[in-house]
This record gives C-alpha cells, sequence and structure tokens, in this order.
C-alpha cells in the first residue's frame, strides 16, 4: 500500500501480451490492462492509515518550503489526531496527500501574521510615535491653559 492509503495495483494485471485469433501472439509489446474498478469502500474513501506520512511529491514540498521543521511535526501530528478523531464518513479520505497538502494551505491562511521586523520598527511605528507624542502635548497644554 502507498503513503494514499489506495492499494497497489497488482503485477498480474498490469500487462498483457495480445494474441491473434489463433492463439498465437502477435508481437512481444505490452499492452496495459484496464484497472478493475473501485470497490465501494475506495470509492467511499479510507481512514487515515497508521504511521501515515505525505508523500514527497513537488507540490507537497512547495507547500512545507519556508517552514519550521518543528512547525511541520506540529501540524502533522495534530492532523494525524483531527482525522484519527472523525467518526463516520468525514472520517474518510480518497486522497490523504491532497488533505494534507488542504490543511496546509488552511494553517498557512489562519496563522497570526508576524512583524517582519521588531514591533518596534518601520514606518508605522514613526508615525504613530509622532502622533501619540503630539496628542500628548496638546493633552498637556489643555490641561495647563484650559483648567483656570
Amino acid at each position: 500500500m502507498d503513503n494514499s492509503g489506495s492499494p497497489a495495483p497488482s503485477a498480474d494485471a498490469a500487462v498483457a501480451h495480445p494474441t491473434e485469433a489463433d492463439g498465437a501472439e502477435t508481437s512481444d509489446a505490452l499492452v496495459p490492462v484496464a484497472e478493475p474498478s473501485p470497490t465501494k469502500a475506495d470509492r467511499r474513501g479510507r481512514r487515515l492509515p497508521d504511521g501515515w506520512a505525505p508523500a514527497r511529491t513537488a507540490a507537497t514540498l512547495d507547500l512545507e518550503a519556508g517552514h519550521d521543521p518543528a512547525w511541520l511535526e506540529r501540524e502533522l501530528d495534530r492532523f494525524r489526531d483531527h482525522w484519527a478523531a472523525q467518526a463516520g464518513a468525514k472520517g474518510r479520505k480518497s486522497d490523504w496527500d491532497a488533505t494534507w497538502r488542504n490543511w496546509l494551505r488552511r494553517a498557512d491562511d489562519y496563522a497570526p501574521s508576524r512583524p517582519r521586523g521588531g514591533a518596534r520598527e518601520g514606518p508605522d511605528w514613526d508615525r504613530l510615535m509622532a502622533r501619540a507624542v503630539a496628542a500628548d502635548a496638546a493633552d498637556a497644554r489643555a490641561l495647563d491653559g484650559g483648567a483656570a
């Protein structure tokens, strides 16, 4: 079984040799045989297999790039626990790798925004600080002259 939770096709169903009507083979070329139709269980999806890990595909690696390995491990643990706890049809998926990629996209969407620099850097900080200092000065002048 691969990481996606789908069983691997059997070796005897992979190829066949074509024959003519009299039973003689026409060539040495291998011809793919149509895979059997999915079973009812396959169409409904499967539960997350024990010890599942995402396949190392280009799409998965692109989404994981730039994330701290410790963060990825925490998210993978959360992912496994979440789907193991889902009861019934909600806990069955036909493509666990795609489900993992969507999990990462949502984690990025819901992640709290992190300041790029320190908390007291950048043009917004300077502008806001200047406005606060001016407001404090105006309040001090109003208290000194307007309270008589």
